[in-house]
């Protein structure tokens, strides 16, 4: 039994769409856990290919600066820092109370 090409096309662009959304899932899994070390990949890709005379392709494969990191940088990603003494200053709740010629008669 013979397939149909239309059918068999049709398996292969959805195998790429499929493999396209794990592709991106995997590196977005990555950038957020190992952001240290996605950074270097790509700082490394993109030397690589300014290497190779692929200019336009090293600009947009460069990797922004990683901005500070570690405890007191504010990032709170990792959710191990303390929270900034400053930052978690709280008021407490203030309740209104209702004047006695604006309640229901």
């Amino acid at each position: 039994m013979t397939t149909h090409p239309v059918s068999a096309t049709s398996e292969l662009v959805q195998a790429l769409i499929l493999g396209g959304f794990l592709l991106w899932s995997v590196v977005f899994v990555l950038r957020k856990y190992a952001s240290v070390w996605m950074y270097r990949q790509q700082a490394a890709l993109a030397s690589y290919a300014q290497s190779h005379g692929f200019s336009r392709l090293s600009r947009w494969l460069q990797p922004a600066q990683i901005a500070a990191t570690g405890c007191g940088s504010g990032c709170n990603t990792c959710g191990s820092c303390a929270m900034n003494p400053a930052a978690a200053e709280t008021k407490p709740v203030q309740w209104k109370t209702p004047s006695s010629s604006a309640g229901c008669h």
